[in-house]
């Protein structure tokens, strides 16, 4: 991941760029609570100018906003980090999982860089709010409800894919999602996760969102950097990490097999 940090940065330096990264959250109150949690997420999609539609490619949300994002691969006990790096924020995450969960991943160690904890607040209960600012900004309540509706007795699997393939997410957490915004009762809530467990939807859930999530910034910088001649060919081989003959191949003719 340092290493192509490093890389990453060189060009950026060639390139005259420097990303700031400016907190959304930087005046709002400490959280302290799953409503501050939903709200920091509510008020991050308002300055962020999102609306309530579903956020088309997180990565490239990110990217755009200043975090460099970078993909690694490693077992299932990682699913991501938040850190500083040259005192820019960058996000880490594992490529292994399913795009829904990567996408839920980001924006869970989005909000462990912005959101403020109260003193009083231990880990799990931080890690608690992180998963339900996550979960907000995938699908916030108020279009949670209108795909929904007030209240349920039942959540058909067909319904829970459909919301899943549209706002990227889950259908574990729209049913989570769905409890927490008073749609469906707590005891639905468990029966609906005793079945999902032995329907073996814990470990692969049907549906998939369209969209397959991939950090770009780095890439087209790379190309743009080559393409106006900042870098020679055999620099930007060396910064994408791979041969000149295969790296000027996927520069000049990229659909060819």
């Amino acid at each position: 991941m340092i290493y192509h940090l490093e890389r990453y940065s060189e060009l950026e330096d060639v390139l005259g760029l420097s990303p700031k990264f400016e907190n959304p959250l930087i005046d709002f109150p400490e959280i302290d609570s799953v409503q501050k949690a939903e709200e920091a997420a509510e008020t991050v999609r308002k300055i962020w100018n999102l609306g309530d539609d579903p956020i088309y490619s997180v990565y490239e949300m990110l990217e755009e906003k200043g975090l460099k994002v970078v993909e690694v691969d490693e077992d299932d006990g990682f699913d991501g980090l938040a850190a500083l790096w040259n005192e820019q924020p960058i996000i880490a995450l594992n490529h292994r999982f399913p795009v829904e969960r990567r996408r839920f991943n980001a924006l869970h160690e989005l909000a462990h860089r912005i959101l403020h904890f109260s003193e009083s607040c231990e880990e799990k209960d931080e890690e608690t709010y992180c998963h339900v600012f996550a979960n907000t900004m995938l699908l916030p309540e108020e279009a949670l409800k209108k795909a929904l509706g007030a209240k349920r007795s039942y959540l058909p699997a067909s319904e829970l894919v459909v919301l899943k393939e549209y706002w990227g997410i889950s259908m574990a957490a729209v049913v989570v999602r769905s409890k927490q915004a008073g749609i469906i009762t707590p005891e639905y809530y468990a029966t609906w996760f005793k079945q999902q467990k032995q329907q073996g939807w814990h470990k692969n859930e049907p549906g998939k969102y369209p969209v397959e999530e991939k950090a770009i910034r780095f890439l087209q910088l790379l190309y743009s950097a080559t393409a106006e001649g900042v870098i020679s060919m055999s620099h930007a081989a060396n910064l994408a990490g791979k041969i000149l003959g295969e790296f000027r191949k996927d520069f000049e003719n990229p659909f060819s097999n």
